[in-house]
């Protein structure tokens, strides 16, 4: 399992986070500019930040945070994806 906080996203930077066996749990800055994807083989993907799902499982999902300037990306096979947002939003 991966457990990650981002205090903040440089303008047009690129984050991956990816397992095999185990969920993701990425917390970004409520000021997040990002364009965010977001997949599981065989999980749940659950976001406070606004998300379109795809797939018939909903086992992907994708969307646009702020102007969305950095690419954040998260896989997993075996596990649920969660991204959080970080302290009040503005």
């Amino acid at each position: 399992s991966l457990r990650v906080t981002l205090a903040r996203l440089g303008a047009s930077g690129t984050v991956s986070l990816q397992t095999t066996n185990g969920s993701v749990d990425l917390t970004l800055p409520a000021g997040a500019s990002a364009t965010l994807e977001a997949s599981t083989t065989n999980g749940r993907i659950s976001s406070d930040f606004p998300l379109q799902f795809e797939g018939t499982r909903q086992n992907r999902a994708r969307g646009t945070v702020g102007a969305g300037e950095s690419r954040v990306t998260v896989r997993t096979t075996n596990g649920a994806v969660r991204i959080h947002r970080d302290g009040p939003s503005s």
